[in-house]
């Protein structure tokens, strides 16, 4: 449930035009309000996203848009929200990815309202969901209805801070555009701990439910100075659904996959640079369930080719990994150079390694030109470089060298003026997805107030 507040007495109003080549055009417009309708607090939110053009390997477009109202009384809050999505795009971009072929186009369109009262002592929220999915070109038509009830309570001790939750979600028809609930009826529980004890601070999280389907993760810090803090361990653990096979009537295929991330970092940081170094480990652990019965085979998709294979299947990875994020800003009379470099590495990866490439490299520099009234002129340069990889049952992704640069135009903080040229390597995938080849886009940002 979206919860941020607007208290500035004027309106604001964003928005992000833009088109290119292959009728990639969208505009995205918002607008914020307090004090709406001469109600004194009442707080208004609305947008709306419209978008067409070539996105991935199929023509796409979508309208999609959202309403919020906010007020708070003397001892609680009263949110209320709408969200109305309607969309013809490719699996890969659904909201709710389900066991679908990656090779078509589906319409997809989702009704959302949620209500939520909040105090000093309790939390209250409701949500309905409405989803329906229809293949383009074919008779497959797919819809779901789901009621999300939620409880939650936050406390706050000295330096000790401390949140539960519970969760009860109905839906009509699992697990299909539900693949994370496994029956009609799910519950969820989940708490969260904070403590701090300068230079110690330490945080846990931990959620189950659904089968026993749990996610935790705790953290413990060190700052040495305000420049250099450290993590003294970082533990991620999480059994979840992964939700990248074919869905055939009357066949429903589920991957179970157990991940877990163990790490050490350490971390530099100071108002012109900031580094972080991380060490550690990953373990993947599937599964790929049959549901129904009296069925003996699974039918998945490899490319454009079907094949049968026995279930159930077992698999696991363990890798060690290193990881690296830096960025560093530095000024030069009336340049501002920014510079960011990083990557993840898998030394002693094999290549079956799950979801992962053995080394991903990204690295970007920015150079702008400020001029007078807070204009300036903003030229950029970025690369992306993935080895390849095995992606879902052993389906290979190529490397991929992605190369993007820009060029733009801003007048004061408010509006801005951009020229993208986007994949001047000409790749044709990115991380295993189709992407358009070489192009270039123009687009506007501009904020309003009044």
């Amino acid at each position: 449930i979206r919860s941020e507040h607007y208290e500035l007495p004027v309106t604001l109003v964003k928005a992000y035009l833009g088109t290119g080549f292959l009728d990639m055009d969208y505009a995205h417009l918002f607008i914020t309000k307090n004090n709406a309708l001469a109600i004194e607090n009442l707080q208004f939110r609305s947008g709306m996203i419209m978008e067409n053009g070539y996105w991935l390997e199929n023509y796409e477009k979508s309208s999609n848009f959202m309403l919020d109202l906010y007020y708070p009384f003397a001892n609680f809050e009263v949110y209320w929200g709408t969200l109305l999505i309607n969309q013809d795009i490719s699996k890969a971009k659904l909201r709710y990815p389900s066991q679908l072929s990656n090779l078509s186009r589906y319409k997809e369109e989702i009704n959302q309202q949620m209500f939520k009262i909040s105090s000093r002592f309790l939390n209250l929220g409701v949500r309905f969901e409405s989803v329906s999915l229809q293949e383009s070109g074919s008779s497959l038509s797919l819809e779901r209805d789901l009621w999300h009830l939620m409880i939650s309570r936050s406390f706050a001790l000295n330096n000790h801070q401390a949140s539960f939750c519970w969760e009860y979600l109905l839906v009509d028809k699992p697990p299909l555009f539900a693949p994370n609930l496994s029956k009609k009826k799910n519950s969820i529980a989940s708490a969260e701990y904070f403590w701090t004890a300068e230079p110690l601070s330490f945080s846990s999280s931990f959620s189950i439910g659904n089968g026993n389907k749990y996610r935790s993760l705790s953290e413990m810090k060190y700052s040495f100075n305000p420049v250099l803090s450290t993590s003294l361990f970082y533990l991620k653990s999480e059994q979840r659904p992964v939700t990248n096979l074919i869905y055939f009537p009357a066949k429903e295929v589920l991957e179970q996959a157990l991940v877990e991330d163990v790490h050490i970092s350490l971390r530099f940081n100071d108002r012109l640079f900031d580094t972080i170094l991380r060490f550690g480990g990953d373990r993947v652990s599937q599964h790929y369930n049959l549901m129904g019965e009296g069925v003996t085979e699974i039918i998945l998709i490899q490319g454009d080719t079907l094949y049968v294979e026995s279930a159930p299947i077992s698999e696991e990875r363990k890798a060690i990994y290193l990881q690296i994020d830096h960025t560093n800003t530095l000024r030069i009379d009336n340049l501002d150079f920014s510079f960011n470099l990083g990557g993840k590495i898998y030394p002693e990866s094999e290549m079956e390694m799950f979801y992962q490439p053995q080394y991903y490299l990204y690295s970007g520099l920015d150079v702008r030109y400020n001029l007078r009234h807070n204009n300036a002129l903003t030229v950029g340069l970025a690369n992306n470089f993935a080895s390849r990889f095995l992606g879902e049952l052993r389906n290979e992704k190529p490397k991929t060298n992605l190369i993007d640069a820009f060029f733009r135009i801003s007048i004061s903080d408010l509006f801005d003026i951009q020229a993208d040229f986007k994949n001047l390597t000409n790749e044709t995938v990115l991380f295993g997805y189709p992407i358009a080849g070489m192009h270039v886009n123009a687009s506007l940002r501009w904020f309003f107030y009044n």
